[in-house]
This record gives structure tokens, C-alpha cells and sequence, in this order.
């Protein structure tokens, strides 16, 4: 049995060819002349001489996805396919290579290609270039230059020879029978599974309106869902752990690669260097799978799972809120931002009653990751005929997957029955905080308000002699508002219950994170919450606490659900 019969092809023969022929217009991936493909290649990290592509296929190395010629020709190996506009199509099937004995010696040997015969290369052919590469790379390292004469000539007789036993090798052929074949198998497939993936696809209306092009679209696809029928899984699963590694290879920080994967059409298509190289193989292996589970009805693994340094399923689930992470949902590739640092949208819209207790996070979160942290002065409007004024707030809030603080005084008993009645409703996502009585007494002692009024009134420019009265005017205050309206009016010009005075209370409360008597102070604790749900180190996924976790209409905090739920 010869080498041929013993290999099971993947693509039956003349089939790729054929279908170029005939549904061309369908690839969304611009097929390329040898010195195109030169140039792609060596974009993305591969070493070539500018006329590789051409020896390579002249010496049976590499396949050309289909041969056009001006004329016809009878060549061993290619197998008609049709005709088109740039003339006679012609698939390439060869099948055997040339002999190490008979590799001509010299490259102008070889020859030039026939007078109007031009080879077109899929840029998956990158694969079948990048082993190429590899197996021709010699494995002396460059110090080893510095050896004697004779002793580096004989490293590199020693390459040649093992070279020479490889290439005649059966292994060899069987390899690269692979190497074609796999590649062809994945640009049979792209058509079809390109918009999928890159959520774009580019009609040519010169030639194919677009209502015949989804016709024909799924006509081909009919034609190649029969070569996945009668493939096994474990074959195809072999094949995607092939490339998966390859690119691992190429680009071993696996948080790059899938960045890039979730980056649009242009400018992942147009990365360069090894980074671009690995783009290009794990996109094949991501055709395959989605091919696979489209003709088999089943769910496999997705890429980063064949290659070292994978999160396990339930981890991807409480990090991400699914565990697939390329479907195209918006929400999961947001999370996966999140967890890297890279998503700078809203993560905390916080509801707050007026303008100190928002001067005072503004303090904060306009210094930390302020982009992440969006604040909403409600002016202690909540009720308005005792409907919740800002409800729909919260339910967009739930929808755009945004987690909702609420921070109420706690002498307003209409106030804090709605915020609870929300909670009770599962109408709101974060927290709630209640200061009791309001934000300055849930925080500050009297005495450490009246350390704070002193030194801004100072800055404002009031002198010692009109700070005197101070502490007699405001030790019987029990509000802050009551607090501002003791102050004796030599110094109500230079203080008032505004932002400013936001500012400087949080300023001392981080300073002195806790009472006078030990206890921590709420708003440093509702702080820290709230670093910890923007923190990347954190990385709170919304979906799967929102799933798994509900606000307690009691203490405002998040508690476990009974069982999981889904907003639909």
C-alpha cells in the first residue's frame, strides 16, 4: 500500500479546487499570489527568502489553492476545476515530491512559472509556510559561530544529513500530506463561518446580488457540512490541539492572544509579527470547532482550553459570567476587559441624596478609577407620590449591567421604604447604605465636625478670634444640617453643607478610617465596597452575581439567592 492510500484525506480530492471554481465569490478572505503571500508570512514572523513560496510549491512542498492558466495545460497532479474571468481553473492535488537527491542545487534550476499560469494561496497557507520553517531551521545557535572552522562545518554537515534521512522519511511525507490538508479543510470552511466570527462579511455586487449570495452561501454549505459528517471528533479535536499549540508557540501570553481575539475585523486581521501569526492559526482552529458543533450538534472546548494555562469551566462561569467566552456576547467580552483592566466604561452608578456626601465620593472616585464610578446627586428627591422617582434608573441600571449604590439619610422614613421595597421587588443590583441619622452624625463625632469646620474655615480665611465661639454653637447639633445652621454667623460666610464640605470630611475619614471608639467608619466600608467591585484584581463578574446573589431589603447588602435567576 503506498504512502497515498494509507492516509485518509480530509477534503476529498480536486474538492477544494472545485468549489473555488464554482462558489469563489463566497470567500470573505482575499486569496493571494505567491509574492503576496511572501509578504503575509514574513509580516507574522516568518523568515523567508522572497522566492520560498515558489520553490516551496514547484518542489511539491506547498499547495496551491487553485492554479489559474490563460491556456489550458495537462500537468501530473492537477486536476481541472472550470474556468472563471482570469481563465482556466485547475486544483492541485499532487501528490508526490520531489526526491533530497534530485533537489536542484541551484535555485535558478528550478525555473520560472509557465508564461500565464498564476498560483493563488489562501492566507491559511501561513500554517503549511510556518512548519515548513520550522522543520528547515537548522538547530545551530548563533554563539556557535565562534567555534573552530572545522568544528562548525561539521555541526552543519550534521544538520544537512539529518535533514537528508527526515525528508526521504516516510514521516515526512506524512506530514506534510497533513499540513496541506488540514489548511485546506479550514479554507473550505471559512466562507461559511467568517461573518460568525469577525460579525462582518464583504459582498462583491459586482458579480452576485445580495439575496443570491446567502443562497449560495448556504447551498455550499450543504456541500461541506457532508465532509464533517464523516469525520470523527477525536481527528478533529487532534487537528485543533495542533493549532492551538502552534500558536501558543508563536504567542505564548495567552492573555494577548485572547485580547486580540476579541478585538474587530481590521485591526485583529492586520496584526503583524508572531502575535498576527497566532491570530491566524487559532482563527482555523475556532473555524473548526464552530464547524463541528454546527454538522455534530455538540459543544467542545473552546481554544484556550487546549493549550497550557486554561481556567477551569466554573472558574470562567464566576469570572466572566459564561464559560464561552468567543460566542459574541457583548457583556462576556466586557467582563474579560474587566478582568485584564482594559474596560473603562461605568461599572457603580451611585445614587446619593446631596451635595456633600457627593463632593465627598467625588473626592474619591474622581482620583480612582473615576471613569468606573459614576455618581447621581438625587437632591433628596426618592419619593414623589410615593412612587420611587429614580426606579427606572435602577432597572436600566440592571439592564446595562451596572451595579447600583444608594446612599439615604436615615431620618426619612418614605425614603428608606422604597429603597427597600426595590430591593424586596429585585428591582435594584449593588447595595444600599443607610446613615442613621444622616451622612455627617453616621461618621464623624461631633467633636471631629467641628475639627473639620475649624480648618476650613481657616482656609477661607476666618480668624482664631471668630473660631472662639465655635464649640458652644454646635455641641448640641444632631444633624449636619442642624450642625451648619449652629454655626455662629461670623462663620457662615466661609462654611456651608456643600461639596467642599464633602471633601474635607472624607479627606479626614480616610485619614482616621475609624471612630474614636474603634468601630469603622460606614462610608470608608462602603468605599472599600466599591473599589473592591471596580478592582480588576477582584474582578466582581455582574452576571453571575447577579445570577447567584440579591440585595437584602434589611441591611442593603448582596446575600445568596434560594436559587439562581436570570433577568430576561
Amino acid at each position: 500500500m503506498t504512502e497515498e492510500e494509507k492516509y485518509s484525506r480530509l477534503v476529498p480530492l480536486g474538492q477544494l479546487g472545485r468549489w473555488l471554481a464554482k462558489y469563489g465569490d463566497l470567500w470573505q478572505m482575499k486569496l493571494l499570489e505567491a509574492e503576496e503571500l511572501y509578504d503575509f508570512a514574513r509580516k507574522r514572523g516568518l523568515r523567508l527568502w522572497r522566492n520560498d513560496t515558489i520553490k516551496f510549491w514547484q518542489l511539491g512542498l506547498l499547495k496551491a489553492d487553485l492554479v489559474v492558466s490563460k491556456e489550458p495545460f495537462q500537468e501530473s497532479g492537477f486536476i481541472e476545476a472550470g474556468q472563471n474571468r482570469g481563465g482556466y481553473l485547475y486544483a492541485d492535488e499532487r501528490t508526490s515530491i520531489v526526491n533530497f537527491e534530485e533537489w536542484p542545487k541551484e535555485s535558478g534550476e528550478l525555473g520560472q512559472l509557465k508564461t500565464g499560469v498564476k498560483l493563488l494561496f489562501h492566507p491559511f497557507r501561513y500554517n503549511v509556510l510556518y512548519d515548513l520553517e520550522r522543520i528547515l531551521k537548522t538547530h545551530i545557535i548563533p554563539s556557535q559561530i565562534f567555534y573552530p572552522q572545522n568544528r562548525f562545518h561539521e555541526l552543519l554537515t550534521r544538520e544537512i544529513e539529518e535533514f537528508q534521512i527526515f525528508y526521504s522519511s516516510s514521516d515526512f511525507w506524512q506530514a506534510l500530506k497533513r499540513w496541506n490538508d488540514i489548511t485546506s479543510l479550514c479554507v473550505a470552511i471559512e466562507p461559511y463561518l467568517y461573518g460568525h466570527i469577525f460579525d462582518v462579511i464583504s459582498i462583491n455586487t459586482l458579480y452576485v446580488e445580495e439575496e443570491d449570495y446567502h443562497k449560495l452561501l448556504e447551498e455550499y454549505w450543504q456541500n461541506v457540512s457532508k465532509v464533517f459528517e464523516n469525520l470523527e471528533i477525536t481527528r478533529i479535536e487532534e487537528i485543533r490541539g495542533e493549532l492551538c499549540r502552534t500558536a501558543y508557540l508563536l504567542e505564548p501570553n495567552k492573555e494577548i492572544q485572547l485580547i486580540a481575539r476579541l478585538m474587530h475585523k481590521e485591526p485583529r486581521l492586520k496584526l503583524e509579527g508572531t502575535l498576527g501569526g497566532s491570530v491566524i492559526l487559532r482563527t482555523m482552529a475556532e473555524m473548526l470547532r464552530l464547524a463541528t458543533e454546527k454538522v455534530k450538534g455538540i459543544q467542545l472546548l473552546e481554544e484556550d482550553h487546549l493549550t497550557p494555562g486554561f481556567f477551569f469551566p466554573q472558574t470562567l462561569e464566576e469570572l466572566f459570567g459564561s464559560t464561552r467566552l468567543l460566542d459574541g456576547h457583548k457583556d462576556v467580552a466586557k467582563a474579560v476587559l474587566s478582568h485584564y483592566g482594559l474596560n473603562f466604561g461605568v461599572k457603580i452608578r451611585w445614587y446619593v441624596e446631596g451635595p456633600t456626601e457627593y463632593g465627598a465620593l467625588a473626592k474619591v472616585f474622581n482620583t480612582v478609577n473615576g471613569s468606573s464610578v459614576e455618581l447621581k446627586d438625587l437632591n433628596g428627591r426618592v419619593v414623589e407620590k410615593s412612587v420611587l422617582a429614580f426606579r427606572d434608573s435602577l432597572r436600566k441600571d440592571i439592564i446595562d449591567q451596572v451595579f447600583s449604590f444608594v446612599s439615604l439619610d436615615g431620618d426619612r422614613e418614605d425614603n428608606l421604604r422604597a429603597i427597600r421595597k426595590a430591593a424586596t421587588d429585585d428591582e435594584i443590583f449593588g447595595a444600599f447604605f443607610i446613615s442613621k441619622p444622616d451622612f455627617e452624625f453616621a461618621n464623624f463625632t461631633i467633636s471631629e465636625l467641628e475639627e473639620v469646620a475649624r480648618k476650613i474655615c481657616l482656609e477661607n480665611g476666618a480668624s482664631d478670634e471668630a473660631l472662639i465661639g465655635l464649640p458652644e454653637a454646635i455641641k448640641d447639633a444632631k444633624s449636619g444640617k442642624e450642625f451648619i445652621h449652629k454655626l455662629p454667623s461670623v462663620l457662615k460666610p466661609y462654611l456651608n453643607k456643600s461639596q467642599k464640605w464633602g471633601e474635607d470630611l472624607i479627606e479626614f475619614a480616610l485619614a482616621n478610617p475609624q471612630l474614636p471608639n474603634g468601630d469603622a467608619r460606614p462610608i470608608v466600608e462602603a468605599i472599600q465596597t466599591a473599589l473592591r467591585v471596580i478592582s480588576p484584581v477582584f474582578n466582581l463578574n455582574y452576571t453571575w452575581h447577579r445570577q447567584n446573589f440579591r440585595v437584602d431589603p434589611k441591611e442593603g447588602q448582596l446575600i445568596p439567592r434560594t436559587k439562581p435567576t436570570t433577568d430576561n
